[in-house]
């Protein structure tokens, strides 16, 4: 077995220890890897500026770690409002062999796992990771900074516990001057095209909220006129969810991106038997 066949093996080795630990650990505590531990996982700045334009270099750091040798990261954001240019390995660990370095901009994500191999020894300290080349979008606003997916490994493929730390992207404010608008209907055919005989959907109620890396802000509610025709308006530019209601059943749920420059059109054909969401429509937390 050769050094990089070593590498992978003692990675994904660490990735199967740390699979466990972190699904439960995620679950009970959120954005918090290990309960007291003192390796932190952190932006700088806390706080990224875009508001210039320029591209602008983001580190993910860590802190008071023991022993580490390789790791695997996921970096979340919202990418209606920031632009990934590239993530790569930072200066902490000798990056000798990449397992994985992409970045998948329309689904707000980047991804990066890399280790070191023989004779480098395990580092113990603090400095930077990764390094993030963002820029600001079109559309401006703020963006969350989220890690997801993360394991840490020592030389013998152990996974280290640690704590993370949210960051943010500000580029400024964006105008309240956009629409989505559609239509919704009774798919009878399932064929998503309204067709002769199926009938218009008056009075159902779209649900529409702000998807940065997760739903955020209030719900908006709207009921269709007569001829199924909805219309949400003064609204920011960026990334949201739409979706709709038949009964208690939340159905049609699609993530919608409006830009700075265009308003968006779409339909909701719904299937099925109707139930009219009566009790969805009129809970208190419902924002119309």
């Amino acid at each position: 077995m050769n050094e990089k066949q070593c590498a992978i093996r003692l990675l994904s080795t660490a990735m199967a220890l740390a699979a466990g630990m972190a699904a439960l650990l995620f679950t009970t505590l959120g954005m918090v890897g290990a309960i007291g531990s003192s390796t932190q996982l952190r932006f700088n700045p806390a706080t990224a500026d875009l508001s210039a334009g320029a591209p602008v270099t983001v580190a993910i750091r860590i802190e008071q770690v023991e022993s580490l040798y390789g790791l695997e990261l996921e970096l979340l954001f919202d990418p209606s409002v920031v632009l990934v240019e590239a993530i790569q390995p930072g200066t902490f660990l000798s990056a000798d062999f990449v397992v994985r370095q992409q970045v998948d901009q329309p689904h707000g994500r980047a991804r990066l796992a890399y280790t070191q191999l023989a004779p480098e020894a395990p580092r113990t300290g603090s400095g930077d990771i990764a390094l993030v080349r963002m820029r600001a979008q079109a559309c401006l606003g703020e963006s969350p900074l989220q890690l997801a997916n993360v394991i840490l490994s020592d030389d013998n493929g152990t996974a280290i516990p640690y704590t993370l730390h949210m960051g943010t992207t500000s580029s400024g404010s964006a105008p309240a001057n956009r629409q989505i608008s559609g239509s919704i209907f009774h798919d009878l055919d399932e064929n998503g095209q309204p067709s002769a005989g199926e009938m218009l959907l008056g009075g159902w109620p779209v649900f529409l909220q702000r998807l940065a890396v997760e739903p955020t802000g209030p719900e908006r509610v709207v009921l269709s006129q007569s001829d199924g025709n909805f219309q949400f308006t003064n609204i920011p530019c960026g990334r949201y969810q739409l979706w709709t209601q038949n009964g208690e059943e939340r159905v049609l749920t699609q993530t919608v991106v409006l830009s700075s420059t265009m308003d968006v059109s779409l339909s909701l054909p719904v299937t099925g038997t109707l139930t009219y969401p009566w009790q969805r429509l009129f809970l208190p937390a419902v924002t119309r």
